[in-house]
């Protein structure tokens, strides 16, 4: 709204009404005699007049739809509203259980709901069902950017941890082929095939094998009995 509307009343935009509609009634007033005056004078009060009533009523117009608007966001911001923000406090706190005790109290079960319960979720680290909720709420949401953002961080994130997994797990590989490599060569640094053998439960060599199969076969025959 124009401040030059205020100006014919010799207020500023930021009066409230109740100032507004004293000053008006005191111009009026003044005006309403004024028009009486002879010659230019009266008419110079009749214009003013003319003014007066006109900007008064464009600003009470201004006012009124103003009031209602926000007394419409008033009433649209539900007690459900209340309760998420101190969801969202209590989460950056550490209280996850209270969050969630909260949470489970509201019954629409919308994006917002999944959203919440994803937030909470993440910060349990359990990112599989984090990354199900955000998946929830924007089958609600599908436009909604917050939502979109939360689920590219958290993909990046489980993106880094696989990764990380997949190095350690060959990091792990790696140590044991290179402590197999160091234990299994002789003095010289030669490959000590009957270490090997003996590790694996086999015979250091073929006259070894022959040797314990003989003896074997001995005991049974002074046994009674045939192998």
């Amino acid at each position: 709204m124009a401040n030059d509307l205020f100006k014919i009343f010799g207020l500023d935009s930021t009066c409230t009404e109740e100032e507004l509609d004293s000053r008006y009634n005191e111009l009026k007033a003044k005006y309403r005699e004024d028009m009486f005056l002879e010659g230019r004078d009266g008419d110079i009060a009749a214009k003013k007049l003319t003014e007066l009533e006109n900007a008064y009523y464009d600003i009470k117009t201004e006012m009124s739809y103003k009031a209602e608007s926000e007394k419409e966001d008033k009433e649209s911001y539900t007690s459900d509203d209340f309760i998420y923000e101190k969801i969202e406090k209590l989460v950056k706190e550490g209280a996850l259980n209270e969050a969630q005790v909260l949470l489970d109290d509201i019954m629409t079960r919308n994006g917002k709901w999944h959203y919440y319960q994803a937030m909470i979720f993440y910060k349990k680290d359990w990112f599989t069902d984090s990354k199900k909720q955000l998946l929830m709420a924007l089958d609600e949401e599908p436009d909604n950017q917050r939502y979109k953002t939360a689920l590219e961080r958290l993909d990046n994130l489980m993106s880094g941890n696989d990764k990380q997994k997949n190095q350690k797990a060959q990091k792990t590989t790696q140590s044991a082929e290179e402590w197999w490599k160091e234990n299994s060569h002789n003095e010289n640094g030669e490959p000590d095939w009957d270490a090997n053998r003996r590790q694996m439960g086999g015979c250091a060599d073929t006259m070894d094998c022959c040797t314990q199969l003989l003896c074997m076969n001995l005991m049974c025959n002074c046994l009674g009995g045939g192998c």
